[in-house]
């Protein structure tokens, strides 16, 4: 009987030794782990920069045509598109009224368009930078 309960007990113990052994992981399985999470991280990052980019790029169109559209009365002094593809690619406010001065003059028109370009210019680069697009 003793040596029964003995075998018992070094069965049961040899078991819970077995089991404690097969849920260690192996070197192996860590680095393929850690390679998973790093490998979803990345993944997660380059989807993120692919939308935030495409939200820009959306953001960007939407102005540049809004440009197109109030530049039609100065359509004799410059080329629609081209300065609205230019405009859109400035950051600096001075900047911009400097070159939309010299470009189109300081009429009441061109200061319009002037306060308009720079409220939807700077949404766009707000949108762009500070979280809307995360």
């Amino acid at each position: 009987e003793a040596k029964n309960q003995a075998k018992k007990a070094s069965k049961q113990q040899a078991a819970a030794s077995h089991r404690a052994e097969s849920r260690k992981l192996t070197k192996d399985e860590v680095s393929w782990r850690t390679l998973k999470h790093v490998n979803l991280f990345l993944f997660k990052e380059i989807v993120r920069r692919h939308f935030q980019a495409a939200a820009k790029r959306a953001t960007d169109e939407e102005l540049r045509e809004w440009c197109e559209a109030k530049l039609q009365p100065f359509e004799r002094v410059v080329d629609i598109s081209g300065f609205a593809s230019f405009l859109t690619t400035l950051d600096n406010a001075t900047e911009i009224r400097e070159y939309i001065d010299t470009y189109l003059g300081t009429s009441a028109a061109a200061k319009d368009f002037a306060r308009g370009f720079l409220a939807r210019h700077d949404g766009v680069k707000a949108v762009t930078a500070a979280g809307v697009i995360k």
